[in-house]
């Protein structure tokens, strides 16, 4: 066992300043269960119009849900989320000719459960001296949205409802063209029924407590989702295979950096919330609320970021895209044979569902996969598992080589008008910008993508050495090392001291300094001379905020510090960049980079967003946020994680049989990590600095330190 013993004392002066920001509710709540989530206010009410509501699948089957007591709308106490899946709201409300001058003697409690359904106990206490006559309604809307639609906040959609009411009962059905959904709400408790509300009367004697259960059960194409979670079952009696599990025997972390500590925890149970499962497979969607679907890069990073944490559900990622791999050649959602998915939607907006649910604008996707596959064999997947996939490898690589072949030696995109212009990570609008600002014409290549595809031909060699055909890997290898030459040649900008953002129309490249180059230090596809420009391009005034790295140089003329990708700053990229620079020996950036993060983090609750402002910290002493930032989102929830991982400097090499570990941590900074599983045992240790002690070690398996 780890040491329990840490000093709090001698931190290194980057990391002085993080400081303890206590946790506190934020204005909604969430709960989530796969696919399934509800967003309320506090007082449990789903509110119309808004972006709230009860989803599941990319469309929302409860629209408005009101509770009301004798009238009236009850007083909001507190809400709380017990855990990703469970929520309660305390309220309280008068009995009826209780003196207006006493305080609310009728205790309200909504206690919520999420599965695939929604379950929801409405217990009411009566703390009066006096037999309560109570009448509780329920007042509720659906209106099928899809997902897209409440985003957007435009219009809605008029669709052609049908509701049907029986005593204790509602049920609503939408169909349209194949697409059938339906919502069926019950009580335990006999009801009236008054158009969309559901009316019931009790009388409630003092000292009593008396409880109604409600149950929403989503119908899609006529079959019901299974009730999973209420009063009922136990904590995460999950019944049916579709419902997420927690981690089973995640490593234990305790550091002398708190925020580290506290990051990790609420990364465990971000994950655990954010885990879907399709075909069999688990996998991360991306984020709460927009983004509770798979998404090729982003689950792909998160599986990379989190292979400390769960080689499973990073294995299930790569098998579940390998299964949904384009196989066609179908402009209308960017297929192309051996592309790996972007995104995988269920809403009504996605039919017909054998074609639009699947979309692959994405230009990256293919390299990220082939990166995964690799780490996933070097932390010691099971190599048969893998051997299936090597036919998914090659169609891989062969996409990667059709489109440098046909994309000038680069991968690049054409964007198209119905989904996404730009196909990077950075896939809003108007990310694309060249050094004056305006936007930059197709067909482009980002510099990232380059990078990604000189590690993917070497991944797919390594992969065919150890596991397929070793005469296909000196061909890869040499494809890789032309190919990170072109990059050299093409994008490196001596006068900006960095790499071009991307190459454009007619050769055009974007001379703009970006957060785009960490990614290449990430893929290690540059020279060490360039990494340590590059490195110091990164920690400089117009890339570094203080919390982390900008998307785009604060002197750029398309600056805008609370835009989406054009000078804000997002935790995973920035954190890549970290990974980057460790992997080029840059430990001191690294460092500064990682406590910018941690202290950022404070300011969160310790649950880093999406992304946040990248307005200076010497301009204002806390990070300032982004309006519609997801909160867990699967990529930023992951980097305490790898941040882990990376300053511990652990590099397995399962199929070789050792694991390196080299700690990077700041002088006086201590961390144990307890209970890593590798191979047929567990490692468990103590750094301090760039020291460590092994206190357990997985048996068969050397462990050199660095």
């Amino acid at each position: 066992m780890c040491s329990q013993r840490l000093r709090r004392t001698g931190t290194a002066p980057v990391w002085s300043d993080i400081g303890r920001v206590p946790s506190h509710p934020g204005g909604g709540i969430l709960t989530i269960s796969g696919r399934a989530f509800c967003v309320s206010g506090r007082s449990g009410n789903i509110a119309e119009p808004g972006p709230q509501g009860f989803f599941s699948n990319d469309t929302r089957f409860l629209s408005g849900f009101r509770l009301v007591v004798n009238g009236v709308d009850p007083e909001v106490v507190d809400a709380a989320s017990i855990d990703a899946d469970e929520a309660v709201f305390f309220l309280r409300s008068r009995a009826l000719g209780q003196d207006e001058h006493a305080e609310p003697g009728l205790v309200v409690r909504r206690h919520r459960y999420q599965g695939p359904t929604l379950h929801e106990d409405v217990i009411v206490e009566n703390r009066t001296l006096q037999t309560a006559a109570v009448t509780i309604e329920l007042q509720v809307s659906v209106d099928f949205a899809d997902l897209f639609d409440v985003r957007r906040a435009g219009p809605a959609t008029e669709r052609a409802i049908h509701a049907q009411r029986t005593n204790g009962e509602l049920v609503f059905t939408y169909s349209s063209n194949g697409f059938e959904r339906a919502t069926e709400i019950t009580l335990s408790e006999d009801a009236a029924n008054d158009g969309n509300c559901l009316i019931v009367v009790r009388r409630i004697e003092p000292d009593e407590r008396w409880k109604m259960c409600v149950d929403i059960v989503p119908i899609v194409d006529g079959s019901p989702m299974p009730i999973e979670r209420s009063c009922t079952t136990g904590h995460h009696a999950h019944a049916v295979s579709t419902a997420p599990r927690q981690i089973a025997h995640p490593p234990r972390l305790r550091s002398s950096a708190d925020a580290l500590e506290h990051l990790w925890a609420h990364s465990l149970n971000d994950l655990a919330a954010l885990e879907i499962r399709m075909d069999g497979h688990r996998a991360f969607a991306a984020g709460i609320p927009w983004y509770v679907a798979l998404f090729g890069r982003d689950s792909m990073i998160t599986s990379m970021e989190a292979m400390l944490l769960d080689r499973d559900a990073a294995l299930g990622t790569a098998q579940l895209l390998a299964e949904l791999q384009g196989t066609n050649i179908d402009p209308s959602v960017s297929e192309e044979p051996g592309k790996i998915l972007h995104e995988l939607r269920l809403g009504e907006r996605s039919l017909p569902y054998d074609r639009m649910s699947r979309y692959y604008g994405a230009v990256d996707t293919t390299p990220l996969w082939c990166m995964l596959l690799n780490k996933l064999h070097r932390w010691g997947a099971d190599p048969a598992q893998l051997r299936m996939l090597l036919p998914n490898l090659r169609a891989a690589v062969e996409w990667i080589r059709q489109g440098l072949e046909t994309g000038d030696g680069f991968l690049s995109y054409t964007g198209d008008v119905t989904r996404l212009a730009n196909q990077g990570w950075k896939d809003s609008g108007d990310s694309m910008v060249d050094g004056n600002g305006r936007p930059m014409e197709p067909p482009i290549a980002v510099v990232e993508a380059q990078g990604y595809a000189v590690a993917a031909l070497r991944s797919a060699a390594r992969l065919e050495v150890e596991l397929g055909d070793p005469a296909r890997a000196t061909p890869l290898r040499v494809e890789a090392d032309e190919l990170q030459e072109r990059i050299e040649d093409r994008f490196w900008r001596p006068d900006l001291g960095t790499f071009a953002m991307a190459i454009g129309k007619d050769g055009g490249a974007a001379d703009t300094v970006s957060s785009n180059p960490g990614h290449l230090l990430w893929a290690e596809a540059v020279r060490p001379e360039k990494a340590a420009t590059v490195a110091a391009s990164l920690v400089g005034a117009e890339m570094w905020s203080g919390w982390g790295i900008r998307t785009l140089a604060r002197s750029h003329p398309a600056y805008h510090p609370i835009s989406y990708h054009r000078g804000s700053v997002w935790p995973h990229d920035t954190m890549l960049a970290i990974a980057g620079l460790l992997s080029y020996g840059h430990i001191d950036e690294a460092i500064t980079l990682a406590g910018g993060l941690l202290a950022a983090a404070a300011h969160f609750s310790y649950e880093l967003p999406e992304l946040f402002s990248g307005i200076s910290r010497d301009e204002v002493p806390h990070p300032v946020g982004y309006p519609t930032s997801s909160s867990p989102q699967a990529w930023a929830a992951a980097v305490p994680i790898y941040l882990t991982e990376q300053l511990l400097g652990i590099q397995p090499d399962l199929p070789d049989g050792r694991v390196v570990v080299a700690p990077r941590l700041p002088e006086g900074i201590e961390l144990d990590l307890d209970g890593l599983r590798l191979g047929e045992g567990v490692l468990s240790l103590h750094a301090e600095g760039r020291r460590a002690q092994f206190l357990e070690v997985p048996p068969g398996i050397d462990v050199i330190v660095r």
